[in-house]
C-alpha cells in the first residue's frame, strides 16, 4: 500500500525459513525438516531419557537453557563450560545431556526447532558462498525493530545478509 514494490516484511525466523526452504534440495537434498511448534514435548522426553526431572518447570528452564545455548552458538558439549555466569535448573553437565538427547530426537524425527532454523541458515549460508551471493543481491536493504532484542545469532545472520554493505536501519530502545 506505500507503493513500493518487492518490499517483504518478516521476522528474522520467517526470512531464515524462506530461504532454508528455498536453498535446502540444492544445498542439502531433499525436503527441509519440519519445524517443531512446540518444544516442550521433545525437552520432556529428552530429560526423561536422560534422568533428568521432566515436571513442567524444569522442562521449562531447560527449554529456556537451550534457546540461549543455541542464540549464543554454543553447542551441548561446550555447554557446561560456557555456562558458568548462568543459574541453569540442573547440573551444566545434565544440561548437556538433556540438550545433546533434544537435538538427537530431532534429528530422528527430521525435525527442527526456531533456533535451529537460525543456525542452519548461518551454517548454510557461511558454507555456500554461491547461495550467501543470490541472498545478497535479492535483498539490498535492511530495517530491523526491536534491535536492543536481537540475539547474538540473529546478529550474526544480519552481518551475512549485509556483507560489506551498511544498508541497515536499526530501530531499538536507548
Amino acid at each position: 500500500r506505500l507503493g513500493v514494490e518487492g518490499l517483504q516484511v518478516r521476522t528474522f525466523h520467517s526470512a531464515a525459513l524462506r530461504q532454508l526452504r528455498h536453498f535446502w534440495p540444492r544445498a542439502i537434498g531433499g525436503q527441509p525438516h519440519d519445524v517443531l511448534g512446540r518444544v516442550a514435548p521433545i525437552v520432556a522426553e529428552a530429560a526423561v531419557r536422560c534422568g533428568v526431572p521432566s515436571d513442567s518447570a524444569t522442562v521449562r528452564d531447560l527449554i529456556a537453557e537451550i534457546a540461549w545455548a543455541k542464540q549464543v552458538e554454543v553447542d551441548p558439549a561446550r555447554y557446561p563450560a560456557e555456562s558458568s555466569q548462568r543459574t541453569p535448573p540442573v547440573a551444566p553437565t545434565e544440561v548437556a545431556r538433556v540438550f545433546a538427547a533434544y537435538d538427537d530426537i530431532k534429528a530422528d524425527r527430521h525435525l527442527m526447532d526456531f533456533d535451529d532454523v537460525l543456525l542452519t541458515t548461518v551454517a548454510l549460508l557461511g558454507e555456500r558462498p554461491d547461495i550467501l551471493d543470490e541472498v545478497r543481491a535479492a535483498y539490498r536493504w535492511f530495517t530491523v525493530d526491536e534491535f536492543q532484542d536481537v540475539s547474538p545469532l540473529q546478529h550474526r545472520l544480519l552481518e551475512l545478509w549485509l556483507g560489506d554493505r551498511t544498508d541497515v536501519c536499526v530501530v531499538g530502545d536507548a
